[in-house]
C-alpha cells in the first residue's frame, strides 16, 4: 500500500476484503460503505459507520450501506433486476450487525439472514444456492448447502500461530530495522468486530507512515492502517532479509546438505546435461529410485526419502520396463518403489514456463500443479527431464534461462528438495567437452552441473564440470549393464567388453582361416607377416584396431583355439598361426 494514498481513495475503488474489514463485518457478498459527501474516508470508524448506516437504514434511497449477497446477480446496486438486496447495520450496541431485506422472496430471506448474521460472527455461511446464468432466476432455497468445491467461502482461516508467524517474517524481510514496530495480540478496532483478539504490528513504519500491519479477516492478505485513520492492502515487495553476520557469534554453521554427496546439493538446482541416447534419463531415474528405496547405487547413497520424476520424453510402460530392470539390478522388487512418483508427459505440453507478449517469463498452470504437489507431497528429490521440453523461453536469452532456474531454485528452497534438471548440451557443447548449450547462463545459474558422456563401448563417464560447494573435474566410469548403470571396473572384464572380446576373436580366427587357406603365412611374430597387421589389413576386418586383434591372439592361443606351427628347413625354420582344428601340416611348436 502507498500510505500517501490512505487519505484520498475512493470509497467505490475498495476490494469486497477492504470493505469487510471496515464494516467490521464478515459477509460473503459485496458490502458498500457509506458514500456520504461529508464523510471523511480516511477517518472511518466503526463508530462512524455504524452512524451512517443507521441513519441510512430507515430512508427509502437505500444505494448507500447496502449489501448485495454474492449468489445473486444484479446490474447495479439499486434495488432492480435483482432476487435479494440488504442494508446493513450496526445496532445501538456496536457490536451486533443487523440486517434488513429490502427485496426478494420472503421464504428465501429466512435462511439467507440466518447466514449473513453468522458470518457476520465469524461462522461459516451454509447457503449455497447453485450457480446459475446471467438473468436466470434462481431457484426457492431449499436450505441444501452446494458443492464446496464450486461456492466454499473464500474466507481463510488463519490461526492465531499462523498470523504470528507470517508478520514474524514481514518484520524481517519487508521492514528495514528502524522500520519494525512491536508485535502484539489485542482486539484492535480496526479489525472485524466479531473477529476476536488477533495478531498484529503495531507502530510500524511503512513507506514513512507509521500505522499497524495486520492480517485481513477475509483474503488473510496483509493491510495497513495508518495512524491518521483508514485501511488498506499492502503489496508485498521482494524480501529485504537484512542479516548482521555479528549474531552469528558463538554458534555452529549447519553442515551443508547434499542429496547426493559432492554431486547433487539439496535444496538447490543442479544441471545434468548429456548428449542424445547417452543415458542421462536413465541415470536420473536411477538415482531416484536408490533414493525411494533408501539404498546404495554407483557407490552412491542419495538422501533417502520420497521423489517425483516428471519425464516430458518418455510414455508410463517405457518407465515400467526401466524401473523393472533397475529394482531387478538392486535386488528389489518394483512393488518396494512406493516412494516414488512417475508423472509422464510425452503425449502433453509439458511446458513449466513460456514468455509472455513482452518476452517475460512466466509459470504455465502446470508448474502450478506440480507444485502443489510437491508442497504436499514433500519429496526429497525432483528430476525434471528435459529442458527442452519444459523451458518455453529462447535458450540463449540470459534473462528468461535465468528467470526459469530461478523459479526451480524457489522450489527447491521452499520445498526444502533437490532439483536435477536433465538438458540436452549443443553442438559446439559436445565438441569442447563443456556440454553447453544456448546462454551461459544455464551454467552460471546453477549451483551444480554435470555431464554424461560415451566411452568405450557401454561406458559412460560421468564429469562434475561445476560445482559451487566441492571439487570439480571429478570422473565416475559407468556401464551400462541389462537396464541399469553399474560402476565399470577396467580390470575386469564386463558384459560390454566380453561382446567386443568375442567379436574379436570370431574376427581373428576367421580371417587367419583365409590367409592360411589362400598359401600366405601369418606369423606370431612381429615381422612383415605379422597376424594381427595381416588381419587387421584384410577388408573383413572393417577397421579393427590391431591392439584388438593382438589381444585377441592371445586369448585364443591361451585357450588353444589357435596354435604356432613352424614350417621349413632345419636350417631356417619359420613359425606360423593357424587355427587348431586347421591343421595344414608341419611340426609343432614345443
Amino acid at each position: 500500500m502507498n500510505a500517501l494514498q490512505a487519505k484520498s481513495f475512493d470509497p467505490a475503488d475498495l476490494t469486497r476484503s477492504d470493505k469487510v474489514d471496515q464494516m467490521g463485518a464478515i459477509l460473503d457478498g459485496d458490502i458498500y460503505v457509506p458514500l456520504d459527501p461529508d464523510l471523511d474516508i480516511a477517518s472511518l470508524t466503526m463508530e462512524t459507520i455504524g452512524e451512517t448506516l443507521r441513519r441510512e437504514s430507515e430512508v427509502s434511497d437505500i444505494s448507500h450501506g447496502a449489501i448485495l449477497t454474492g449468489d445473486w446477480h444484479c446490474k447495479d446496486r439499486r434495488v432492480r433486476n435483482h432476487h435479494n438486496f440488504f442494508v446493513s447495520w450496526l445496532a445501538d450496541d456496536d457490536t451486533t450487525v443487523r440486517h434488513k431485506q429490502l427485496q426478494g422472496d420472503p421464504a428465501d430471506a429466512v435462511f439467507i439472514l440466518e447466514d449473513l448474521q453468522r458470518a457476520a460472527g465469524g461462522g461459516e455461511v451454509r447457503y449455497r444456492p447453485e450457480p446459475k446464468a446471467v438473468n436466470e432466476p434462481v431457484a426457492a432455497n431449499d436450505n441444501e448447502p452446494s458443492a464446496p468445491s464450486t461456492l466454499a467461502s473464500t474466507k481463510p482461516k488463519l490461526t492465531a500461530d499462523e498470523e504470528r508467524e507470517y508478520l514474524e517474517n514481514f518484520q524481517r524481510e519487508q521492514l528495514m530495522p528502524g522500520e519494525r514496530g512491536e508485535l502484539v495480540y489485542d482486539d484492535a478496532a480496526w479489525r472485524a468486530l466479531s473477529s476476536g483478539p488477533f495478531w498484529h504490528i503495531a507502530d510500524a513504519v511503512i513507506e514513512g507512515h507509521q500505522g499497524d500491519v495486520f492480517m485481513g479477516v477475509l483474503d488473510g492478505a496483509p493491510k495497513f492502517a495508518p495512524a491518521q485513520g483508514g485501511v488498506g492492502p499492502i503489496t508485498p515487495l521482494a524480501p529485504f532479509p537484512l542479516v548482521d553476520p555479528s549474531e552469528w557469534h558463538g554458534t555452529i554453521a549447519q553442515v551443508r546438505q547434499w542429496f547426493l554427496t559432492g554431486l547433487i546439493p539439496h535444496r538447490q538446482v543442479t544441471l545434468l546435461s548429456g548428449d542424445g541416447g547417452v543415458g542421462k534419463s536413465l541415470l536420473g531415474l536411477q538415482i531416484g529410485a536408490a533414493s525411494a528405496l533408501a539404498i546404495e547405487t554407483l557407490g552412491l547413497q542419495p538422501r533417502p526419502g520420497r521423489v517425483l520424476y516428471l519425464g516430458a520424453e518418455d510414455e508410463a510402460e517405457e518407465f515400467h520396463r526401466r524401473l523393472d530392470d533397475i529394482a531387478a539390478a538392486h535386488s528389489a522388487e518394483i512393488a518396494d518403489l512406493t516412494d516414488l512418483r512417475i508423472l509422464p508427459l510425452a503425449d502433453q505440453d509439458a511446458l513449466l514456463s513460456e514468455p509472455d507478449p513482452k518476452g517475460n517469463m512466466k509459470a504455465t498452470p502446470l508448474w502450478g500443479r506440480v507444485d502443489r504437489f510437491v508442497k504436499s507431497w514433500e519429496p526429497g528429490l525432483v528430476v525434471l527431464d528435459t529442458a527442452a521440453d519444459l523451458f518455453g523461453g529462447d535458450e540463449v536469452k540470459r534473462s528468461q534461462v535465468r528467470h526459469f532456474v530461478a523459479m526451480l531454485r524457489k522450489m527447491a528452497i521452499e520445498r526444502d528438495c533437490a532439483v536435477l534438471l536433465l538438458a540436452h548440451p549443443s553442438i559446439a557443447g559436445m565438441a569442447s567437452g563443456s556440454g553447453y548449450s544456448g546462454s551461459t547462463a544455464w551454467n552460471n545459474s546453477v549451483r551444480s552441473r554435470l555431464y554424461l558422456t560415451s566411452g568405450e563401448g557401454d561406458v559412460r563417464i560421468l564429469k562434475t564440470v561445476k560445482s559451487n560447494y566441492g571439487k570439480i573435474g571429478d570422473e565416475m566410469q559407468l556401464e551400462w549393464c541389462e537396464g541399469a548403470f553399474v560402476l565399470h571396473d577396467p580390470s575386469k572384464p564386463g558384459i560390454a567388453d566380453g561382446l567386443i572380446n568375442g567379436r574379436a576373436d570370431k574376427l581373428f580366427m576367421a580371417v587367419l582361416s583365409k590367409l592360411n587357406r589362400t598359401g600366405q603365412r601369418p606369423s606370431p611374430n612381429k615381422s612383415p607377416s605379422y597376424a594381427p597387421r595381416m588381419i587387421q589389413k584384410h577388408p573383413d576386418a572393417k577397421g579393427t584396431k590391431v591392439r584388438d586383434l593382438e589381444m585377441a591372439m592371445q586369448r585364443l592361443l591361451d585357450t588353444g583355439v589357435i596354435k604356432i606351427v613352424e614350417e621349413g628347413p632345419a636350417s631356417r625354420r619359420r613359425s606360423r598361426l593357424i587355427v587348431s582344428a586347421e591343421d595344414f601340416g608341419g611340426t609343432e611348436d614345443g
